[in-house]
């Protein structure tokens, strides 16, 4: 699975631009395979595919919910009782939300292996891994990496 880091580029001169002439992209990525199980295993497409789905999700629910509390918050000042459904609806849609909110968020393989920093063009970058024995696989499998201090969950590969 692949994942992707992005960083402002601190080499790139910064000269003076008007409004009608943006400036041009100032970022450095770099993305990093790294080995998952087939249980976590998605390629870029099936995300991409999933992410818009949810995404999409996100942004339907999102202004339902707060219009349908508008709506239930305004009869209720009104001292009008709403028939029940009104009210599952309303946790549907907040429950959708938060749900899609946090399924946008990183991926499981992304909470667990995270690039800290990397310089384009050398060949070292910095991961912080969040489990110990997956720290262990990345060592065994790379043996040009080292733990960077006293924690093995940072490695230079």
């Amino acid at each position: 699975m692949v994942i992707s880091k992005t960083k402002k580029d601190p080499t790139r001169p910064r000269t003076q631009y008007y409004w009608w002439f943006p400036p041009p992209p100032s970022t450095q990525r770099i993305s990093l395979d790294v080995l998952v199980c087939d249980n976590h295993y998605r390629t870029t497409d099936q995300l991409k595919q999933s992410r818009g789905l949810i995404g999409f999700l996100a942004g339907i629910t999102a202004p339902l919910s707060i219009f349908l509390a508008l709506i239930i918050g305004f009869n209720f000042y009104d001292g009008i009782m709403l028939p029940f459904g009104y009210y599952l609806l309303l946790l549907f849609f907040v429950i959708a939300f938060v749900w899609s909110s946090r399924k946008l968020g990183a991926t499981d393989v992304e909470r667990v292996v995270s690039i800290m920093d990397f310089v384009q063009g050398n060949p070292m970058i910095k991961l912080r891994v969040r489990r110990c024995w997956y720290a262990d696989e990345i060592l065994k499998v790379n043996p040009d990496a080292k733990v960077i201090g006293n924690d093995r969950r940072q490695i230079a590969p």
